[in-house]
């Protein structure tokens, strides 16, 4: 399975006709096709990047430059 800050997942959920996609920030979306699953993976929000929720995470870790 791919790893990585900017990876994109639809996953089945066994048992229903339901999609749920994961966005590389952790939001999830579930939906019954896989149209409305990806357009809302790859508009979701516009403008955000794993690059740009880095910096916070390594302030408040508590390490100095």
């Amino acid at each position: 399975m791919l790893s990585g800050r900017e990876v994109l997942r639809v996953e089945w959920l066994p048992g229903s006709d339901v999609l749920q996609g994961r966005c590389h920030c952790g939001a999830t979306r579930s939906a019954d096709g896989p149209v409305e699953v990806w357009d809302w993976l790859l508009s979701h929000p516009a403008g955000h990047s794993p690059a740009t929720a880095a910096p916070e995470r390594a302030a408040s870790s508590g390490t100095t430059r």
